[in-house]
């Protein structure tokens, strides 16, 4: 989707640029520093646990850029514009959508390591 592009070593990377990690996952964390390009940024907005074993020495090979992000409160109204604006681009985020009737299925598809990106819960009007 982004293009081909490659680590500091020359080994070959996807072209991607930006990655945020939501989950607070080391598998996470670990799967980015392993396939970022040279110069990629990780946005962190979850928190690492405690004792998470993270491959630091592997962000060199791609000279990865780590930005840490609290959120705050206060920020919603000013993204929401912008979340509306670019509501398609933010759609291509959602690997599944799920009716609440079947919460189960969301929850388990959220659990499965690579069996979805982004699990939305839908709830009839």
């Amino acid at each position: 989707m982004h293009g081909q592009a490659a680590n500091a070593l020359g080994q070959p990377r996807p072209g991607t640029d930006i990655f945020i990690d939501a989950a607070g996952a080391a598998a996470v964390f670990n799967t980015v520093v392993g396939a970022a390009k040279r110069g990629a940024k990780l946005v962190m907005v979850a928190v690492q646990k405690k004792g998470s074993d993270i491959d630091l020495g592997g962000m060199l090979r791609s000279e990865l850029t780590l930005i840490a992000s609290q959120g705050y409160a206060t920020e919603i109204s000013e993204v929401t514009p912008e979340l509306v604006e670019h509501q398609d681009h933010f759609a291509k985020l959602i690997s599944h959508r799920v009716p609440s009737s079947e919460i189960d299925r969301a929850f388990e598809l959220a659990l499965t390591p690579g069996a979805a990106e982004k699990v939305v819960v839908t709830y009839d009007a």
